[in-house]
């Protein structure tokens, strides 16, 4: 079972507005080996977010397809990003952990 999550918090590029970067973020993975299946707006700590979802088809890096889940947030000049990744056959059996996590954060 591999499960993995990871949050990354960066300053916007300078003199990126924070629409400038929430429209960078909102274009999907060019990796060939991200397959998006869904994409939607969320509300995350009263802030709108971006949630898109891929199927990840990489054998270099993974022995099974996984399910990545892509969730950004620009705010007061920082965009946030969390992912969670699992194989497709155990996401949603983690996706209240998943959940759990996001719903735990104050984006500031």
């Amino acid at each position: 079972m591999l499960l993995f999550f990871r949050i990354t918090i960066a300053p916007n590029p300078q003199g990126m507005s924070d629409q400038e970067a929430l429209n960078a973020v909102v274009d999907t993975s060019s990796d060939p080996t991200w397959h998006q299946i869904s994409n939607k707006t969320i509300i995350m700590d009263n802030s709108t977010a971006f949630l898109n979802t891929f199927t990840v088809d990489d054998p270099t890096d993974f022995t099974e397809n996984m399910i990545l889940e892509q969730i950004n947030v620009v705010k007061k000049g920082n965009t946030y990003t969390f992912m969670f990744l699992a194989p497709v056959n155990e996401f949603s059996n983690n996706q209240a952990n998943f959940n759990t996590i996001i719903n735990s954060f104050k984006i500031q």
